[in-house]
Formats: structure tokens, sequence, C-alpha cells
């Protein structure tokens, strides 16, 4: 089904979906139009408590005669505030000097009630009695004349209206395809959907002009009467009006063109808003040019007034059906908003959830508070909350753009080119650890500056309180805080950047450039320290901002320094000696160490501690104050030194050039040969042990490949010895028997059943409980120290 406006109408089983109510609404509902009724025809049924005597009759008509006659009001209310000027100066002469506080406000509650008292005479005077707008309608039907009328407006509608619709209907089909055609542009970049949606817009808004240009038309060439013209005139200006306002409704939520739009609404949602929006625009355009066509043709002004504030109470009563129906959906769009993205509720989060409770019962009472204030025609009060409510909402929209937009940049703005991010990765790291807080200060500052211009619409004087003495000094010492931590955050982020992109730097092939272990020990604890000092400053000058008195928290800084001085000297030792020993280099991170009896790989240091990692994963924390002595096994280089056994009968020679082979081998090794630095040095034989010849020999490594380079080193010697035929002994013994004087010696005679036997027993098998290990050559390059105390 297709509307008036060419756009796909919603069924009523749709519509009715969207618009559930809940059980209680009618009730309230009920409440709120009983209320309404009650100021626009000024019903108080009040009754008088039976409190002793009750005044006359008479004297009840003269009060309300003189209240209802202007003159003799203000004469009363004049009287009054004399009276109570006479009572404020005969309490004395003392109480004259002081302001009255409290005269003032009982003067402007007077004021107040005195106007909302007039408003609600006029209203009850307008009302009149509702019996005369029947005979006034009842004439309009009886009268010859006036029946003329109505049909003369009758047929000139159907003309003109009709023939309007027909041309704009006409419009409309010409500019279909140009529709289409922007329609089919869209889904591109947000200002290009703006200006396709402006220019679909206008094309919606042709066939309603073109309606009015034929409408004038047919007015011009039919020549009606006087008031035939201006009520037809006014019927064709409610349909334009009301056509073009549901155009511009459409452009803000585009129900049916989802490509051009611009906020992100489901369809569903899109449609029961644009629903909605033809509502609240039909029922105070038609109802409000129904008003004046009633007044042209003889409606009397008082009735007028009373039509036009039914036609606002009505208006108000449809937007509190709708906060009504809104009311669990909105809360439960604040409610699910709380922590969804960290998981954690913040105090923002637990507001918000309060907010989602109530914010209906604050929204209708808002909605009824205007439409109270518009009703009783109060002198500026509607203007008031018009711009004010207006201004709010423009100011919120301007606000939430420029979140956006603020967003968008700091991404941009925090972004790194690929080029950087490939010679620098770990600087993309650093600069996105501060892109969430800095949206959020961004935020929270747009955010504060729409705070101050919704109290700027609402008529607060915001620049006059900045101005102020106070405004000036709040606002300067929150820009000097701003300042100074924006200051110490950027020198530490400078300074702390430099030291990562220095110790991180990548050549042009990516590889990454080594450092000496002496800078990637002394730069992390110099940035330590940095942070320490700028944290300090930064503190102590933001506390002197704030009006707090630094002088005694620097002295009494001073005596506390001095106490730790005296009292923690194993601290001071600490830091004393820490420092000696990175100053001198003896230590660096990576480093195979030996301090204070424990050994292990150097992962930390502090300004007072060394902590070790061992082979096993043990982590060990030395204070520098134990440290005695350090060997540092990782410093420069490292040599493997082998002691190679070998048996008496072998030739050393054979042996020396074993080992040579050996050596050269391993260097030659592409995976091993990196970490041997020199060729193989061959010390001699050093010593003559009780079953082997003890060789010993070297090779120069680089520091922490000595472990490495040993076991396969040893690995080595097993398998060439094993080729060459050179035993390597194990302790045995020799049983000698004796010798004669020519050196024979003779020899253990072994009989065959001996042999028999001794055969047997060496096929038993044995019994063992310890099951044996199984080793592979995987474990060859395992990282344990194999007794040497290695661990690389």
């Amino acid at each position: 089904m297709i509307s008036l406006t060419g756009q796909p109408a919603v069924t009523g089983r749709e519509i009715g979906k969207m618009m559930k109510i809940n059980s209680k609404t009618p009730k309230l509902i009920s409440i709120f139009v009983a209320f309404g009724l009650f100021l626009i025809l000024g019903i108080s049924d009040v009754k008088a408590e039976q409190s002793g005597d009750l005044p006359s009759e008479a004297a009840i008509e003269g009060l309300i005669e003189r209240l209802e006659n202007v003159e003799d009001r203000d004469r009363l209310i004049g009287d009054l505030k004399s009276l109570r000027q006479a009572i404020s100066k005969s309490r004395g002469e003392n109480s004259a000097d002081a302001p009255d506080v409290l005269s003032g406000v009982l003067e402007n509650i007077a004021d107040y009630l005195a106007t909302a008292g007039d408003s609600i005479a006029v209203i009850t005077q307008q009302a009149g009695n509702p019996a005369d707008i029947f005979k006034w309608a009842t004439r309009q039907a009886t009268n010859a004349d006036r029946r003329d009328l109505w049909l003369s407006v009758l047929l000139h509608v159907v003309l003109v209206v009709g023939s309007g619709f027909v041309v704009a209907w006409i419009v409309r089909r010409i500019l279909r395809r140009p529709r289409i055609f922007l329609e089919s542009r869209g889904d591109a970049v947000w200002y290009v959907r703006a200006t396709l949606l402006l220019a679909r817009t206008f094309l919606e808004i042709v066939p309603s002009v073109a309606l009015m240009v034929t409408a004038y038309t047919a007015l011009t060439f039919s020549g009606p009467q006087h008031i035939v013209y201006g009520i037809v005139l006014s019927i064709v200006h409610a349909i334009v009006a009301v056509r073009v306002l549901t155009a511009f409704a459409g452009a803000m939520v585009t129900p049916f063109n989802t490509s051009l739009r611009l906020v992100s609404l489901a369809d569903e949602t899109a449609a029961y808003i644009y629903v909605w929006l033809k509502r609240l625009i039909k029922i105070p355009v038609y109802g409000f040019f129904a008003a004046q066509i009633a007044l042209a043709v003889g409606l009397p002004s008082d009735a007028y007034s009373v039509v036009i504030k039914l036609v606002g109470l009505t208006e108000t009563v449809l937007l509190l059906v709708l906060i009504l129906q809104l009311k669990d959906t909105v809360a439960s769009s604040l409610a699910t908003q709380a922590g969804e993205v960290t998981g954690k509720i913040s105090t923002l989060d637990r507001i918000r959830k309060r907010v989602a409770d109530v914010w209906h019962f604050f929204a209708g009472l808002y909605v009824l508070t205007a439409f109270v204030i518009w009703a009783l025609e109060i002198e500026g009060g509607f203007a008031f909350v018009a711009t004010g409510t207006a201004g709010t909402i423009v100011v919120l929209v301007l606000a939430s753009g420029a979140r956006m937009l603020a967003s968008g940049g700091l991404q941009r703005l925090f972004s790194v080119s690929d080029e950087i991010r490939r010679r620098y990765p770990v600087l993309e790291v650093r600069a996105n650890k501060y892109l969430p807080a800095a949206q959020k200060i961004v935020s929270v500052l747009i955010w504060f500056a729409a705070a101050l211009m919704v109290l700027s619409a609402w008529q607060f004087d915001v620049g006059a309180w900045l101005v102020s003495d106070l405004g000036r000094m709040i606002v300067s010492r929150a820009l000097n805080i701003v300042l100074i931590l924006g200051l110490a955050l950027a020198v530490w982020e400078g300074i702390s950047t430099l030291i990562t992109v220095y110790l991180d730097k990548t050549d042009d092939e990516g590889h990454q450039v080594e450092r000496s272990a002496r800078v990637r020990t002394l730069l992390p604890l110099a940035r330590n320290a940095l942070l320490v000092v700028i944290l300090t400053m930064a503190v102590l000058t933001t506390l002197s901002e704030l009006g707090v008195n630094i002088g005694p928290l620097l002295a009494g800084a001073g005596v506390i320094g001095l106490a730790i001085g005296f009292g923690a000297q194993t601290l001071v030792k600490d830091i004393i000696t820490g420092a000696f020993i990175l100053i001198e280099d003896s230590i660096a991170l990576g480093d195979f160490v030996t301090v204070g009896g424990l050994s292990g790989t150097v992962e930390t240091m502090t300004i007072r501690t060394i902590r070790l990692r061992d082979s096993r994963g043990t982590v060990h924390t030395v204070p520098f104050s134990s440290v005695d002595t350090v060997t540092n096994m990782t410093k420069d280089f490292a040599y493997h030194v082998a002691e190679v056994g070998v048996a008496y009968r072998e030739n050393i020679d054979e042996v020396y050039d074993a080992l040579r082979d050996i050596g050269a081998e391993l260097q030659a090794d592409p995976a091993y040969g990196v970490d041997v630095l020199e060729p193989i040095t061959i010390d001699g034989v050093d010593t003559l042990a009780d079953s082997a010849v003890i060789v010993r020999a070297r090779l120069k490594t680089r520091p922490g490949s000595q472990w490495r380079i040993k076991r396969i080193f040893n690995d080595l010697v097993k398998r060439r010895f094993d080729e060459r035929g050179i035993e390597i002994p194990y302790p045995h013994q020799t049983i000698y028997f004796g010798e004669d004087k020519n050196g024979g010696a003779p020899s253990m005679k072994i009989e065959a059943a001996d042999k028999q036997k001794i055969a047997e027993v060496l096929a038993k098998p044995q019994k063992s409980d310890a099951k044996p290990l199984a080793v592979d050559k995987e474990h060859r390059d395992a990282n344990d120290d194999g007794g040497d105390g290695g661990g690389l």
C-alpha cells in the first residue's frame, strides 16, 4: 500500500506491534488528561474544610467579583503589599539594615500566584458555557446561508485540492527516476550521503510546491467569495505544511531508504519514529488551521482559545504515550551501555542505570510542565522553555558530532605510517596506549563545554561567572594543572620513546640493531629514575596550584630523608653498591653470573636488587649489599676447556691430530661455527692419571655459548675417537701374578669347565629395580649446566 507521500505505508498490524502500551498506561494517561482539562476549563471543585463558621454566600460572590475585576484585584494585591511593608517596618530599626530575604521570596511568590490566578481566571472566562460551542455548531448546520457557505467551501476544496493532488502525483511520477538514481548512489561516506539526502529531500518537496501553485491558480480562476477563498487557502496551507514537514521528518530517519540513512537505526526503529513524527506533525498543524477556519466563520474568540488549548493537550497526551511506550526500550539501552566494554561498573555507569529507571518520570514531568506554562499563558514562560529546549537539542547534536569528529581525528593523529611501523614496531604500541585516554579527555572537555552552552541556553549567565574572580581563578588553576600534567606527560613520553626506539631500532633489512649490554641495562634504570623525578615534581606543582602549601611537605621530606639516611643504612648501601656495579659495567641484563653464592641469568636490576633465574627456573632476588664478589661467565667471550682422557697405549700425536680435526669440523659447521671465535688450542698433556692420560684443549666461544659448544664437542670426540680406534679409558684393574728375571709373566689358566660356568653366570639376566633412562640426541643441546653452572 502506498501513502499520499508516495512511500510504502506501514500496516496497522506493524504499527500495533510497535506501539504496545504498558498496562499502567491508560490509568496514567487518564490522570494527565483530567489534569489538563482542569487547567483548560478552570474546574476547581475543592471542598473547604469545615472548621468553625463558614462565610456567607454573598461574601464569597463579592470576593469572586472583586478578583475577576482586574483593577480591584490589583488594588487588593497593592494593599496586601503595603500591609506587609508596614509589618516589616514595625519590627524595629535594627532589622531594617539587613536585607529581608524572606520578604523578597514572599513577594516573588505572590507575583507568580497573581499571574497564575489571572491566567486561570482568563481561561475560566474563555471557557464560558460549553453549550455556546454546541449552539454555534448547530447554527452552522441549520442556517441556510451557512449551509450554502460550507457547500461552496466543499466544492472548492474538491476542485482546488483535488487538482493540486493530481498535479503533485504527476510531478512525483516525473521525478521518480532522479529519486531512484540518488538512492542507488548511497552507501558512500557520510558527507556524500548527506548531499544525496538533501537533494532527494528537495525532490520530495517539489510535488508539494506544485500542489500549492496549482491550488493558487485554481482559486484565482474560480473566483470564490472572500471567506471561501480564505478557508480553502487555509486548508491548502495545512496540507502543504504537513507534506513539507513530513518530508523533513523522513529525511531525518529515512525509514524506507537505508542507503541514504545518516543515523544508525534499525529499519523497524526508523519506521516507528517516522510514524510518530507524522502524528506529532499532523495534529498541531491541522488543529491550528481548523481553529483558524472556525474563528473566521464566527467561532467566539474565547471558544477559539479553548480549542487551541485542547489541541495542545492532545499533543501533550501523545507525547506522554510515546514516552511510556519508549520507557523500557530507552531504559534497556541505557542499562546495557554500563560496563559493556570493560566489564567493570564505574560510577558513571551506576548513574546511567539510575537514570534508566526514572527517565520517563522526568521526561513526562517536563512535557506536562511545558504544557502548563503554555496553557496558563505565563508571560515569557513558554518562550523561555521553547528556547531552552531548542538550544539544548542543538547543543547535544553538535556535541555528539564534535565528539565523533574528535574521535576520528585522534585516531588519524595517533596512526603510524607503514614505514615507521616497520622500522619502529614498538612506537605504534606506545602511541595507541594513550589513544583511549586522549579520547576520553577530549570527550569530557566537549561535554563540559556542551553543559556550559546548555546552561547559557537556559539563560544562566555563564559568561558573567567565568569573568568573575572565582571563575577566573578556577579556570586559571585548571588550565595550569592541565598544562603541568600535559608537559610532564610529554617529557616522560618523549624521553621514554627515544630510549625505546634506540634500544629496539632495526636496520633497513628489518634486523634489530645490536646494543651493548651496558646500554640495555643503564637506559631502563635511567628511565625509571626519571619517572620518579617527573612524577614527584608534577605532584608537588599540582598541589601548589590547588592551594596546598608545599613548603612543610618539602621540609618534612627533608627530615624523612635524613632519618632514612641514618636508619636505613642497608638501603643506602644497596643503592650505592648497585650504582657502582652498573657504572663499572660488571653486570648487564642477560649475563649469567654468580653473586652472593647464587648463580643464574640476570633478568632485572633495580636501584637496590638484582634478580636471577637459574637453569631450573628458580628466581633469586639478591640485594646489592650482599654482593661481595661478582663472577660473570658471559662477559665479552668465554672458553670451553676440554680435558680428554686417552689410554696409555695411545699415540699422543694421533690424539692431537684428532682433536685438531674435531675443532676444525666444529668451526666449519654452519650451526655451531658462528659461536667458535678461534681455532682450537691444544695445550698438551695436562695430567698422567691412574688409568688415563689427560690431554687439555681450549675453544674460544661467544659469551654464553661455551656450554652449548661443550656438549657438541664431547659428542664429536666420542664419535671420532671410536672411528679412529682411540681408546677412552675407564677405571679398571690388572691382576699380576709376578714375573721372572727375563720379564716373562705367567698367564692365568682357565679350564673349559670354568669357562662354561662363567658363561652361564654371565648369561643369567640381572634383576634390578632401576629402569634405564632413554637419552636421545635432542637432550644433547638441552640448557642444563652439566655440572659447570651453565644455563644458556
